[in-house]
């Protein structure tokens, strides 16, 4: 059955990843390449509102989600939402804010118990 697209937030899109329900088939989807530099100016362009191209998911059975294009994209969407890069901001390295996003402080809390996370400017 086709279905119409839907829009879906980063941070929905980040509770699905955390929760398991991401396929990659890697008959088609590439490994990781993108540099922490293109991961920075991904994040930069959604700050900045300006566009970028979709992310298409097909929803299987059970709520989980087949990863068709964009894994890249989301893979840097994940790494700044849990602090693995930060994104220069009026020329300051800012990290994302776990502290303001419920879901990801609690994934965060439980995942990195032994770990600092950095302090820095707010974005």
């Amino acid at each position: 059955m086709i279905q119409a697209p839907r829009g879906m937030s980063i941070m929905e899109a980040y509770e699905i990843y955390r929760s398991d329900k991401f396929i990659v088939n890697r008959t088609y989807q590439r490994k990781l390449v993108w540099s922490i530099k293109e991961k920075q100016a991904l994040v930069d362009s959604v700050l900045n509102k300006y566009p970028i191209p979709l992310i298409l998911l097909a929803e299987l059975p059970g709520g989980k989600y087949e990863i068709i294009d964009g894994m890249q994209r989301l893979n840097a969407f994940f790494g700044f939402i849990e602090n693995q890069f930060p994104i220069l901001y009026n020329g300051k390295e800012c990290y994302f804010q776990v502290d303001d996003y419920t879901y990801a402080k609690t994934v965060l809390a439980v995942s990195y118990t032994h770990l600092t996370l950095p302090t820095t400017s707010r974005v």
